[in-house]
């Protein structure tokens, strides 16, 4: 053999590799976008058809497929059995077996013993289908107009039985969600079972992670409420010898096919301000108790989520009287209408697998980002010494004498007014105006001259600001 031979077969060998190579590739391309491969049945199932060589050609090239056969599962005496459809080349293998499964049999299909709730009438009627995380959403017209039986034990078993031996035979789908146009619990409602939590563990999880910074959460079956939510544990792995600690409580609602956090809770902290859904502006008021199963520091964060990403608006570590803490946070301006407020607890110290500054634990509170919200109240007490409280009202000692009053006040303020309301239906046309001694940034305090007679009465506050005004009340009475 000369060398220009010998070089002539190399090529032809490169070339045929090359063609073997390109082929494979345009098989394997053939896959439900998110989804595995068809299913690789034996050679009587019915491959894809190759596309016929172009005319003058050598057929060394590439040879790409021009159907895609699909599996669909209808029922026949013997149970489940798979039917095999041959449909236009596409990637999207799951999207095509499905909209297979809803054309129903065909004519001799069923004079074969095949049969199906799915038919002609459902034909065209999958709108959507999504694999993400290990489930298949599937999302469907109304099927209730056309399929009336479905109802029916029998009948919803029948048909969830094809669909999820259609949707579940990619390795890629382990779970299945199904809704009417957009809506879950109808689907399920409609087959007369509970609809399922499938993805709301995940979403627990991601919330834990990405939002609340937890590094090793555990998430624990998520158990349906009677308010229709969903509840899923969370627990730290940042326990002594790799336990789970402190569960955080994450509540979820459906929100189309997906599900969306709407607050969390931890034995650990106990957030009471803000309330869930309130408006509020920067300086944010925040007041909660921590309860220190470990060594442990709470700290606060303003926080917005935009394209699924968290960024911290800003952060407060909390200080006041033993587990009693409080704090105005200061957060730059959001770039979304919402956010979260977050109260966490971090471990200060390493101590077995906990590691020092991670996030154990923590209350999560959906708030409304405003330019300007209403002024806040935390509370009212009497100088110099608090009064005795007798059935819910205070009680002025006896005799005449002075007392006073210290509001409490956060966010943006800018005046607070004090008020004698005297009881009765006319009392705040009655109200005394009490001396005000205070300015923005700075305690609000008021005096109250009282006479030695009988006294039943409210202390009305009102703080005022650029957002609007909030009112305190609180009984007194002289007896």
């Amino acid at each position: 053999m000369n060398e220009e031979s010998a070089r002539r077969g190399v090529l032809v060998t490169l070339a045929a590799v090359l063609s073997v190579g390109l082929v494979t590739l345009g098989v394997w391309v053939a896959v439900d976008r998110g989804g595995p491969p068809a299913p690789a049945p034996p050679a009587a199932s019915g491959s894809s058809t190759q596309t016929p060589t172009a005319p003058g050609t050598s057929g060394a090239g590439p040879v790409l497929p021009a159907t895609t056969t699909v599996t669909v599962y209808f029922h026949a005496d013997s149970g489940l059995i798979p039917v095999r459809r041959t449909v236009p080349r596409t990637s999207m293998v799951a999207t095509a077996a499905l909209r297979q499964l809803l054309a129903g049999p065909t004519a001799r299909e069923r004079a074969a013993g095949i049969w199906s709730a799915f038919s002609g009438r459902t034909a065209g009627m999958l709108r959507s289908v999504r694999i993400a995380g290990g489930v298949g959403y599937a999302d469907f017209a109304d099927l209730r107009t056309v399929i009336p039986n479905a109802s029916s034990s029998a009948g919803s078993e029948a048909m969830l039985a094809e669909l999820d031996a259609t949707f579940r035979q990619f390795a890629a789908v382990r779970g299945t969600v199904y809704a009417l146009k957009g809506d879950v619990e109808a689907f399920y409602l409609w087959l007369q079972r509970v609809p399922p939590t499938t993805g709301a563990a995940a979403a627990a999880r991601d919330f834990a992670t990405g939002v609340l910074g937890m590094v090793r959460p555990v998430v624990t079956a998520p158990q349906r409420q009677p308010d229709g939510s969903v509840l899923a544990t969370v627990e730290s792995r940042a326990g002594r010898d790799g336990q789970p600690l402190l569960g955080t409580q994450v509540t979820l609602r459906r929100a189309g096919m997906s599900w969306s956090v709407t607050g969390a809770r931890s034995p650990a902290v106990h957030a009471t301000s803000p309330q869930p859904g309130q408006a509020v502006s920067s300086p944010v008021y925040v007041a909660a108790q921590l309860r220190p199963f470990i060594p442990g520091v709470a700290e606060v964060r303003v926080v917005q989520v935009v394209g699924g990403t968290a960024t911290v608006l800003g952060r407060s570590g909390l200080y006041g009287q033993p587990e009693l803490f409080s704090a105005d946070v200061s957060y730059r301006r959001p770039a979304v209408s919402s956010g979260w407020v977050l109260v966490v607890e971090r471990a200060v110290e390493a101590d077995g697998q906990v590691r020092q500054g991670e996030v154990v634990g923590g209350d999560a509170i959906r708030v409304r980002f405003v330019a300007a919200a209403r002024p806040v109240i935390s509370g009212v007490t009497t100088l110099p010494t608090a009064l005795p409280v007798r059935h819910g009202a205070w009680v002025l000692p006896d005799g005449a004498g002075t007392v006073g009053f210290n509001a409490q006040v956060h966010g943006r303020v800018d005046r607070v007014e004090f008020s004698l309301v005297p009881a009765g239906s006319d009392g705040w046309s009655r109200r005394v105006r009490l001396p005000v001694d205070g300015t923005a940034g700075h305690p609000w305090n008021a005096t109250l001259t009282y006479r030695d007679e009988p006294l039943s009465a409210q202390l009305v506050v009102i703080a005022i600001g650029p957002g609007g005004q909030t009112r305190y009340s609180h009984p007194v009475v002289h007896p």
